[in-house]
Formats: structure tokens, C-alpha cells, sequence
């Protein structure tokens, strides 16, 4: 993504499996797992460095515990900028603040996603074709049976976003909905949002400006297949909730 400071400590503490039985965690360029009955660690990695390192951050487990994934970065340029604070609340004179602020044409971080078993520590790496040129993935997170975890993809230049489905077993991805514009496709803020209902990835609700405006879809997760929810002369400005058992979504417009 547009890229963490790497000047801060990140946060390395262990991430438990759902079960309680492992932890998962990534230390001194590698990742490693430790069995909680015996305290025994296995390493499941050892390849990071400081320019292609593995996000003790990122890591996050399937619900069944079967497996975890993290992400593997390259980071970009640290590029900062200086500001002056000019009325700072403490302190008669003014304040400089550097700032980290990558510039356009800058180096960003570049992220990937990498799966491991807990029981066997088999290391799934997932092709980067259809996110090649990332200027931001959203964090991967595994859907409710385990089997396949999805992120949302924004390409550089933000003429393509894509949400993308991950076999957990193989690693092979697909892209489930895309949205492509030869100018600029909206991916800030609130029209980021969508929701998973069930957490399933049968049915998603969808943002979309393919008919001109903002307007909410429904996706089938299994044939990309889009349903109009909303339409109009008029933008979706949010989603602010999905009551799942009522079927209905609330919005703002």
C-alpha cells in the first residue's frame, strides 16, 4: 500500500489461533509458529530481509485454525515532508513536523499475500498477476469456512479496483467484481466499503459508479454477476449498515 513508517516499533506480539492451540508470529526475518500444549516453535519461513519482509502485523488465522496468512512487503520510498505547526497549543513559537508523504511517481509499498498450514507448515505463495501493480490491497481476510480469503485490490494510476477470492488450499486467486475506467475509478474513503454478507463470499454488496453515479450492487460471488440495488440521479455516499436477518441495507445518499 501507500506504506507504513517503518521508523516506528510495529507490533510483533504472537497472533493466537481461533482453537487457542498456536501462535503465529513473524521475528527476525522469518515467520514461526509455536504449539501452546508444549511451547515447542517451528519455523515456517526464514527468506525475509529488511527490503522484502514479512508484516508481524498483518497476520491473521482461517476460523477453523487449519492455517494463517501475512503479507509480505517490499517497502516503498520513505519519502517526508516538511510542515510548520504554527500556533502549537503548548508552546508560543512555531513547530516542525515532518511528515511521511509519498509524492506521485514514488516507490510504494507493495504487498503480498502468503498462506502457511499449521499442521503440516506447508508455505502457499499466491500469484501476483492480478495485482501486479498495487497501490493498495486491502487486509486479507479469510471467509467464514476457512477455504478461501479475499482483499480488495486498487491498481496505481486508480483505473482498476478489484476484489479478489483466494483458494486457501492452493493459492490460486480470481477476481470476483472489477471496476475499470480509462480515467479514474473512486476508491476513497466510504465508497471503499462493501459487505460479505454471511461472510461467505456467496453475496456481496457491491459499490459502483458503472452506470454514471454511485450506486449500490449485489455480486454473486460464484459468477461475478452483478444485481442493480439502487439507481438513479443520485450518489450513495455510504453504507452505513446491513441487517443480514432483515435483509435490508442502510445508506447514505
Amino acid at each position: 500500500g501507500v506504506g507504513g513508517d517503518l521508523s516506528v516499533p510495529a507490533d510483533k506480539t504472537p497472533k493466537r489461533s481461533p482453537d487457542g492451540r498456536f501462535e503465529a508470529f513473524a521475528h527476525a526475518g522469518g515467520v514461526q509458529l509455536r504449539t501452546l500444549a508444549d511451547g515447542s516453535v517451528r519455523t515456517l519461513a526464514r527468506d525475509g530481509t529488511d527490503s522484502d519482509f514479512y508484516d508481524a502485523e498483518s497476520i491473521v488465522w482461517s476460523p477453523d485454525s487449519s492455517r494463517f496468512a501475512v503479507l509480505r512487503v517490499k517497502p516503498g520510498l520513505a519519502r517526508r515532508i516538511t510542515r510548520v505547526e504554527t500556533s502549537p497549543r503548548d508552546q508560543l513559537q512555531p513547530r516542525v513536523q515532518t511528515q511521511l508523504y509519498p509524492k506521485a511517481g514514488d516507490p510504494v509499498d507493495v504487498d503480498r499475500p502468503v498462506i502457511f498450514e499449521a499442521a503440516s507448515g506447508k508455505r502457499i505463495d499466491v500469484p501476483t498477476a492480478l495485482f501486479a501493480n498495487p497501490y493498495e490491497l486491502s487486509p486479507p481476510q479469510f471467509r467464514a469456512d476457512g477455504r478461501t480469503l479475499a482483499f480488495r485490490f486498487v491498481e496505481r494510476g486508480f483505473q482498476r479496483v478489484r476484489l479478489i477470492e483466494v483458494d486457501a488450499r492452493t493459492g490460486a486467486a480470481r477476481t470476483v467484481v472489477e471496476e475499470r475506467s480509462d480515467t479514474f475509478v473512486n476508491s476513497w474513503w466510504y465508497r471503499a466499503e462493501f459487505h460479505d454478507i454471511g461472510n461467505a463470499g456467496r453475496q456481496i454488496v457491491w459499490q459502483s459508479e458503472r452506470d454514471g453515479w454511485n450506486h449500490l450492487y449485489m455480486v454473486d460471488g460464484a459468477s461475478g454477476r452483478l444485481r442493480q440495488l439502487t439507481r438513479g440521479p443520485w450518489a450513495v455516499r455510504r453504507i452505513v449498515k446491513v441487517d443480514e436477518a432483515r435483509r435490508q441495507i442502510w445508506f447514505a445518499a
